[in-house]
């Protein structure tokens, strides 16, 4: 099987065909939605719904639960733009984003109550019926799960929610749904899904902090008695090997004195609090970066044209380096580049850096263009040549 050229294996060939169709589909699916000339509010209205049978789509079914696994992992119900416009990437979503963020009367963040105001009422209900009649997602769980279960089912949890007072079964699969991320037909839950539905933040804050607590003594249990078996499997094996000599074959090794280090729960949970800790530096690293720049620049538009990159929209490693050493920045470069370059390309664009005013740039572009051919074009208009005079009393229409 030949495809462009390249002679391939019929599967891995067939392989590249599906992808090269998908990303054909997208292009064509975001062709289409730029091209789209509608009136603003209808256009608005047509553009939510389309995001909220996406997220369903990709939800099971339910779009509370497609909410959660791709906008709101965490279960705050609310996004900021940057997390909202990747998810919306993922989705292969084209709509009006811009306008979508916008509903929310808060400019940095979109609630999911402005999203979908219907599903966010059930939520909030939900959530201050609990509060009331149990005081906490902890007295619920034990009251619904009942004789110390660890696991919830959708039967469980609506039977026990009616019989206590709550009358709408609709809305309450509902909201087993948002808790239900997983999916897959299991309908089942644990204690740590319904945390998010804490109505106090303080005691929301302290719930997850004693669940991530408890998942550790239970792993420290699990890690104690599996070293208790290797301990008795050293054992058994130096008895084995005490009669032979050291260079045998069969004589116990020094490096297998090493048996805690080397147990698969212990080396799983180590390179899992590895990879968050790398995580977390890297985050803070970047935001560190982030708001020095805002605060010597004023923007980040304004910092990339004068400091970061001033003949390109990319930036390297390099690049944060000497900015950092430039600057003094008492902060880490490689931590400070592993929160930008996410994608491990080697290469950060301004989209990738700040997506809003990429956005607001391109937008300026695509009207300048459309209304005078181009950029450059602009700085030889009447109005900009008079602004300019006025403040500068010069006028250079070639600078641009």
């Amino acid at each position: 099987f030949k495809v462009a050229g390249v002679h391939a294996p019929d599967g891995s060939a067939h392989e590249s065909i599906v992808k090269i169709g998908r990303k054909m589909t997208n292009l064509e699916n975001a062709s289409a939605a730029m091209m789209k000339l509608r009136d603003s509010k209808t256009a608005l209205s047509q553009d939510v719904e389309e995001l909220k049978a996406t997220l369903a789509r990709h939800g099971d079914g339910s779009l509370l639960r497609g909410w959660r696994r791709h906008m709101d992992p965490e279960g705050e119900l609310q996004v900021n733009f940057q997390d909202f416009i990747q998810a919306c990437a993922r989705l292969s979503y084209f709509g009006d984003t811009l306008a979508i963020f916008g509903l929310d009367p808060d400019p940095n963040l979109l609630g999911f109550q402005s999203l979908a105001p219907e599903e966010g009422a059930v939520l909030e209900k939900f959530k201050h019926w609990m509060k009331a009649t149990f005081g906490s997602p902890a007295a619920f769980f034990a009251a619904a799960a009942g004789n110390g279960e660890k696991e919830l089912n959708r039967q469980a949890f609506c039977t026990k929610s009616v019989a206590v007072g709550y009358e709408d079964q609709d809305e309450l699969n509902l909201v087993f749904d948002c808790c239900d991320t997983n999916g897959g037909g299991e309908d089942s839950i644990f204690y740590e899904d319904l945390i998010f539905l804490e109505a106090d933040e303080e005691a929301r804050s302290l719930s997850h902090y004693t669940a991530k607590l408890g998942k550790l003594m239970e792993w420290k249990q699990s890690a104690a008695q599996e070293y208790w078996e290797f301990q008795q499997q050293r054992e058994l094996a130096k008895k084995e090997g005490s009669g032979f000599h050291q260079a045998h074959r069969r004589a116990p090794r020094p490096w297998l004195d090493r048996y805690f280090d080397e147990m698969p729960a212990v080396k799983s949970q180590l390179k899992v609090y590895r990879i968050k800790e790398q995580c977390h530096r890297s985050r803070s690293a970047r935001n560190q970066f982030q708001e020095h720049v805002r605060r010597t620049f004023g923007n980040d538009i304004r910092a990339w044209r004068k400091s970061l990159a001033p003949t390109s929209f990319e930036i390297t490693q390099q690049s944060v380096r000497s900015y950092c050493g430039t600057h003094n920045l008492k902060v880490h470069a490689k931590d400070v580049w592993d929160g930008l370059d996410k994608d491990h390309d080697g290469v950060v664009h301004f989209d990738d850096y700040n997506v809003r005013q990429a956005m607001a740039l391109a937008k300026f572009q695509l009207w300048a263009r459309q209304s005078f051919g181009s950029c450059e074009a602009i700085w030889r208009q009447p109005d900009a040549a008079a602004v300019s005079r006025t403040l500068t009393g010069i006028w250079f229409p070639e600078k641009a």
